[in-house]
C-alpha cells in the first residue's frame, strides 16, 4: 500500500497505562484508519473499471443484422447454381485512371489492409478471375456506377431492417439502360430491325420491298399488354410525303395522342380497327366502368383523327366513320398446303393422320377460359377425344394446371409457327374465342383445308360462307360439331374461296370500301399562275384551296372542335396520370432520342382554324 510519511501502525502503549478494556485509543489513530480505507477502495474501484474496459475491448462484436441478411442471400444465391450472373469486365472498370472518390480523395483500391467482408472479396476473386478471360472489354460510365454501389453496400446504416430481394431482371436492365443505347447493347440496332422486316416481307409477299420504314418512340404499358405512343407520331413523317395514312387500331394510337392532327396533315386518313378493347377492359377490375369511358374516347378520337375506319368485324366497337370489311389476308404457303392436300386426297392417299389441334397466345382472353368450360361440363360427352394445344404465353402455368385439376384430356405444347410441317396432318382446328375481332388462325386452317369449329360468334361472320365452318350455339351444339368433324372429311376449296382467303382479295376490298378513289382519282387543280405548276403536287394545292376558301359544313366543324378538345385533355399531365398513361409520355425522352437517334425532345402546337 502506498505510503505518505505518515507511520499507520497502531501507537505503542503509554507507559504505565492499563491494556485493560476500559484502556482508551490514542487521539490520531481513527483519521488515519478511516484515510487508509477511503484509498484502497478508490484504488479497488478503479482496478475494476480497467478490468471492465479490458473485457469490452476483448468482447465480439455481433454481427449486425442487415449484413446477416445480406451474407444469407449470398449465399443461398451462390450455392444454388440457378442464377449465375456474369460481371465481365467489372474489375476492369475499376481500374480506370483518373477515377476518384466523391471527395476528390485518392483512388479506391480494392487491396485493403483491413479485413474484408466476405462477400466482397467473393466478388472481387471472382472479377479476378473473369479479367484474365476477357481483356479486350473496354469500361463505361456505368461499370464505375456499380464500383459506387458495391462500395456503399458495405456501409449501410444499422437503422435499415428491411433489405428488398436482388431484381435480377431489373439489375440487367439497369445496367443495359446505363450503358447506352437499349438496342444496341441487345445487338438490336435500328437498321438490323428494319433488315429483318424487309427480309420477313420478301419471304411471304415474292418481290422487293423497296418503301420507307420509319420509326417512331413509344414506352411498353405493362397493364395493357401493348405499348404506347410517345409523342406525336405524326411529326416523323415529313410534310411533303404525307399524302395518305393507314392507322392500325386508330383507337390505340390516338388515346394519348398529343400533338398535329392526321386529318390536317394528311389527305386521307384510313383507321383499321381490329381489336376488341371493350371486351377486354370488361374482363378487368371495375371493367364495366372502364369500358363506358373508354368505349366514348374511342368514339372521340376516331371521329376527330379519320376519314374512314374499317372495322374487321363486327366483334369491334361500332365507330364514327366505320364499316365492317374484311381487309385481312392469309399467306400464300397456307394455300399451297390446302392445294397440296387437296391433290393427295385426288390421288387416294391419306390426308390427314391426327385429329383436332387449338393454336393461340395462352392467354386467358384468347379462347382458352370457354375451351375448359366446354371440356369441364361434357367431360363424359367427350370421352376419349383428346384435344392437342399449342401456346405460349403469360397465363401458361394457371390454364395449364387448371386442365389439370380437372383431369381434361388437353395435351399442352410449346408454340409454333401455323405453317409448321407438324400441324399439317390435323384434320380439325377448334377456336372457342369470343374475344377475337377475326382470328387469323382461322383463316389459316381454312385455307389449309382443315375444318374449323367455332362459335356463332360476329368475329367469325367472314368464314360463315365455307363449307368447312362448323359454327356452334350452345355448348351441347359444341359436342355434336366436333363429332361431325371428325366423322367425315373436310371438302376442298374452291378458286373462289382461296382467291376470298389470298390478300389480293383484301387489298381489292381495302381499295374498295376505304373511299380512296376520292383522292387517288381527283382531278389535279393547279394555280392561275403563268409559270406553270408542278401537276404532280396538284391534289395537295386543291385540298389546301378547299379548306382556305370554303366554308366546312357541321360536321367538319365537330370534328375539329372533338380534335382541339382533345389535345387540350392530353396536353395536362394530372389528366394523362388520371386516365392511365404512362408518366412522360406526352413527349418522347432522351432515351429515346439516343436510341432513335433522334433529336432534342419538343412537341409541336398545331393551329386549329376554320
Amino acid at each position: 500500500m502506498a505510503r505518505f510519511g505518515v507511520d499507520t501502525r497502531p501507537a505503542a502503549a503509554a507507559p504505565g497505562s492499563s491494556s485493560g478494556a476500559g484502556g482508551g485509543a490514542a487521539p490520531g489513530e481513527g483519521a488515519l484508519s478511516f484515510l487508509s480505507r477511503s484509498i484502497r477502495e478508490d484504488l479497488r474501484l478503479i482496478r475494476a473499471r480497467a478490468e471492465e474496459l479490458e473485457t469490452f475491448l476483448n468482447a465480439p462484436v455481433e454481427e449486425p443484422e442487415l449484413f446477416a441478411r445480406l451474407r444469407r442471400a449470398y449465399t443461398s444465391s451462390a450455392s444454388s447454381g440457378q442464377t449465375r450472373l456474369d460481371l465481365s469486365a467489372i474489375r476492369k472498370a475499376f481500374e480506370v485512371e483518373g477515377w476518384k472518390g466523391p471527395r476528390g480523395a485518392a483512388r479506391w483500391r480494392w487491396e485493403e489492409e483491413a479485413e474484408e467482408w466476405e462477400p466482397v472479396r467473393k466478388v472481387k476473386e471472382r472479377l479476378k478471375e473473369l479479367e484474365r478471360t476477357r481483356q479486350g472489354q473496354s469500361a463505361s460510365d456505368m461499370l464505375q456506377k456499380v464500383k459506387l454501389s458495391l462500395k456503399s453496400m458495405t456501409f449501410a446504416p444499422e437503422g435499415s431492417e428491411e433489405v428488398p430481394p436482388l431484381d435480377l431482371g431489373e439489375l440487367i436492365a439497369y445496367f443495359l439502360k446505363q450503358s447506352g443505347p437499349l438496342f444496341d447493347q441487345l445487338g438490336i440496332k435500328r437498321e438490323e430491325q428494319e433488315t429483318y422486316m424487309r427480309n420477313w416481307l420478301e419471304e411471304r409477299v415474292g418481290f422487293k420491298t423497296d418503301f420507307k420504314i420509319s420509326f417512331y418512340p413509344g414506352k411498353f404499358q405493362k397493364e395493357r399488354r401493348s405499348i404506347i405512343p410517345a409523342g406525336d407520331t405524326s411529326q416523323f413523317i415529313p410534310s411533303k410525303e404525307a399524302d395518305i395514312a393507314i392507322l392500325e387500331e386508330p383507337e390505340h394510337l390516338n388515346w394519348y395522342h398529343h400533338g398535329k392532327r392526321w386529318t390536317d396533315k394528311f389527305n386521307h386518313v384510313v383507321g383499321v380497327v381490329h381489336t376488341n378493347y371493350l371486351e377486354y377492359i370488361k374482363r378487368e377490375k371495375n371493367g364495366a366502368i372502364q369500358a363506358f369511358f373508354v368505349k366514348h374516347i374511342n368514339n372521340m378520337v376516331a371521329r376527330a383523327y379519320c376519314n374512314k375506319v374499317l372495322r374487321l368485324s363486327g366483334a369491334t366497337q361500332d365507330l364514327p366513320k366505320s364499316m365492317i370489311c374484311n381487309v385481312h389476308g392469309v399467306n400464300p404457303k397456307f394455300l399451297e398446303v390446302g392445294e397440296r392436300i387437296a391433290a393427295q386426297r385426288e390421288s387416294g392417299q391419306q390426308s390427314f393422320s391426327k385429329g383436332a389441334y387449338f393454336l393461340g397466345k395462352m392467354v386467358w382472353a384468347k379462347g382458352y377460359r370457354e375451351l375448359i368450360d366446354l371440356f369441364a361440363k361434357h367431360k363424359s360427352d367427350l370421352e376419349g377425344f383428346k384435344l392437342d394445344i399449342y401456346g405460349n404465353g403469360e397465363d401458361s402455368n394457371e390454364v395449364q394446371s387448371a386442365a389439370k385439376k380437372l383431369n381434361l384430356n388437353l395435351n399442352f405444347h410449346k408454340g409454333r409457327d401455323h405453317a409448321d410441317d407438324s400441324l399439317h396432318g390435323y384434320k380439325v382446328f377448334i377456336n372457342p374465342s369470343i374475344s377475337d375481332v377475326l382470328c387469323t388462325a382461322t383463316a389459316e386452317a381454312l385455307a389449309m383445308g382443315k375444318f374449323v369449329v367455332c362459335a356463332d360468334h360476329p368475329s367469325n361472320d367472314f368464314f360463315r360462307s365455307f363449307p368447312n365452318c362448323l359454327t356452334y350455339k350452345t355448348s351441347e351444339d359444341f359436342v355434336a360439331k366436333v363429332k361431325e368433324a371428325m366423322t367425315r372429311d373436310p371438302q376442298p376449296l374452291t378458286p373462289e374461296q382461296r382467291y376470298n382467303l389470298s390478300w389480293e382479295a383484301a387489298t381489292q376490298r381495302f381499295m374498295e370500301h376505304s373511299e380512296l378513289d376520292k383522292v387517288l382519282n381527283a382531278t389535279p387543280t393547279t394555280s392561275n399562275s403563268n409559270d406553270g405548276a408542278a401537276p404532280d403536287r396538284g391534289v395537295n394545292v386543291d385540298r389546301r384551296m378547299r379548306k382556305s376558301i370554303s366554308l366546312p359544313n357541321m360536321s367538319d366543324v365537330v370534328d375539329g372542335g372533338l380534335a382541339f378538345a382533345h389535345y387540350v385533355l392530353t396536353g395536362n399531365e394530372l389528366f394523362r396520370l388520371s386516365t392511365g398513361a404512362i408518366p412522360g409520355t406526352r413527349t418522347y425522352d432522351k432515351q429515346h432520342s439516343s436510341d432513335l437517334r433522334l433529336p432534342p425532345p419538343q412537341v409541336q402546337n398545331p393551329i386549329y382554324g376554320w
